[in-house]
């Protein structure tokens, strides 16, 4: 993902985080050489609450709400090297919501560092699921059950907050 935070502090200890990502989710059927994968990118929208129990660790939590913007489907058809890919533009729910969570360090120079994770509240796929696509030469195709559930991104975010004041006056 890649994305833009803005902060808004309520007192020393709360913070508001906003964040728009581009992020890519989706599936494969295996970590190394996947025989089925299908990819999804989205824009997010992020609402964290931050709270600081020390001075410069937080924990927070929030909502997100996401837009498709594309998708795409491929699966090994025939051997190694023919891939059928159909178009899953109507089974694909085009909206996401959903929970996150984080936990990190944010410096007083603006510096921050985050593992965070989001938590789609909605499946991937919608009822349409079981329909019949059009796979490789044709050939009808149906996208395996794997395929649907409900995203979830798990990361690490460096970034750096353009604007933050010191509030030490030295």
């Amino acid at each position: 993902h890649i994305g833009i935070p803005v902060n808004f502090e309520i007192n020393k200890n709360l913070e508001i985080q906003t964040t728009a990502l581009l992020s890519s989710k989706g599936y494969a059927s295996s970590f190394y050489k996947p025989s089925e994968r299908m990819k999804l990118n989205y824009v997010d929208l992020v609402a964290t609450l931050k709270y600081f129990p020390h001075k410069i660790v937080f924990i927070g939590g929030g909502m997100y709400a996401s837009g498709l913007l594309n998708s795409q489907y491929r699966y090994l058809a025939y051997s190694r090297d023919y891939y059928g890919e159909p178009d899953i533009s109507n089974i694909v729910n085009k909206f996401d919501y959903g929970l996150n969570g984080s936990i990190g360090c944010q410096f007083d120079n603006g510096v921050g560092f985050e593992f965070s994770i989001l938590f789609g509240l909605q499946d991937v796929l919608n009822s349409h699921i079981s329909d019949t696509l059009v796979g490789y030469y044709g050939y009808p195709y149906v996208m395996p059950e794997e395929a649907n559930g409900k995203n979830m991104v798990i990361s690490t975010s460096f970034y750096y907050l353009f604007g933050k004041k010191n509030d030490e006056i030295k």
